[in-house]
């Protein structure tokens, strides 16, 4: 525990001192992806499934545990990269604008001026998907919800959302999926991640159709791996090559799987990569104003955001099955670094 306060003392500081340097130019853009597990309000709002998190629900969601929350995921995400936060964080799990207005207004985010994006959607229990930016260095030109299976389907899910902006005197355009779980077996729910594979795309397509050489980022929890039908097949997504095509969708995350000692979610004492960035080819070429590399990808996991468990270490999550324990998340942050080739 001791050690936990002493990084968190330091990163609140390097929070601090990067917010005074934060107006310096900078020619590296972070983008951030993480699943903060189940950030929701205290209150039920029908139609949907939320009783469990209220404080007279199963969970006991109390208005102090949510506050506990909000700042356990504000400290990931200001620390997340040291000396400047993330320009741009999709967010994975979070029930509705009032949990954003809150998250964006704690220490240390509220310091670092964030806005948010977000809809409505209509999975069942009432969680969406989100982009948190800095409108300093990303400027947003268009937002909008993208629906990831069809009108009254037996399974509604999270909502694709898709925001394009400018930064560094680039587009980006940016999609954040959270796409349906495996519940009830791998087999029996991939046929719904593969119609959601399927809806982004349509809508990769058709941004493609209009600038063949597009800057895309998607990111998220695909729930399914880099080698599973829905990434590779439907959403043509694969693991980066010395041949780069400006219009192939590359899975940065994909090289990682591969690695067995760390992943962004562990089930059932292993290590995997369920949540991904994306990235166009367009962007692993430094011809354009902003690019990457194939191997920038990181995932955030010091020891204060992880547990021991019976393997070695996992996430520390806010409970373990229905036991409170305070936690952030049951997922791992990952990253990745854009750098501007405009000289200042």
């Amino acid at each position: 525990m001791l050690s936990r306060i002493h990084f968190l003392l330091i990163c609140l500081l390097l929070t601090m001192l990067s917010v005074a340097v934060h107006a310096a130019p900078n020619d590296t853009l972070t983008v951030m992806s993480y699943n903060v597990e189940n950030l929701f309000d205290t209150k039920h709002q029908e139609p949907n499934n939320d009783e469990e998190y209220t404080p007279q629900g199963i969970r006991h969601w109390t208005s102090q545990r949510l506050q506990l929350k909000l700042a356990n995921i504000s400290r990931v995400i200001a620390c997340a990269n040291g000396w400047n936060a993330p320009a741009i964080v999709g967010l994975c799990e979070v029930e509705n604008d009032d949990v954003l207005k809150q998250l964006i207004k704690v220490a240390p985010l509220k310091n670092l001026h964030y806005r948010f994006v977000h809809f409505d959607s209509p999975d069942v229990r009432g969680i969406d998907v989100a982009l948190l930016y800095q409108p300093s260095r990303f400027r947003l030109l268009n937002a909008r919800p993208i629906p990831a299976a069809p009108a009254n389907t037996e399974h509604p899910t999270r909502d694709i959302l898709y925001v394009s902006g400018i930064a560094q005197h680039d587009t980006l355009h940016l999609f954040v999926c959270h796409f349906p779980s495996r519940l009830g077996g791998q087999q029996q729910s991939e046929p719904r991640r593969i119609e959601a594979a399927r809806r982004l795309r349509m809508a990769v397509d058709s941004v493609f159709t209009l600038n063949p050489e597009a800057r895309i980022i998607i990111m998220g929890d695909f729930n399914d791996y880099p080698y599973n039908s829905a990434i590779v097949n439907t959403l043509q997504a694969i693991a980066p090559s010395n041949a780069i095509l400006p219009s192939q969708l590359y899975d940065l995350c994909a090289p990682l799987q591969e690695h067995t000692s760390i992943g962004s979610h562990k089930f059932e004492g292993h290590w995997g990569m369920l949540d991904h960035i994306i990235v166009s080819g367009s962007l692993l070429q430094h011809s354009h104003p902003l690019s990457t590399t194939s191997d920038t990808v990181t995932i955030f996991a010091p020891d204060w955001i992880l547990e021991s468990d019976k393997t070695g270490q996992q996430p520390f999550r806010t409970y373990r099955a229905s036991t409170y324990q305070a936690g952030y998340s049951d997922h791992l942050p990952i990253l990745i670094h854009l750098t501007s080739n405009i000289s200042q």
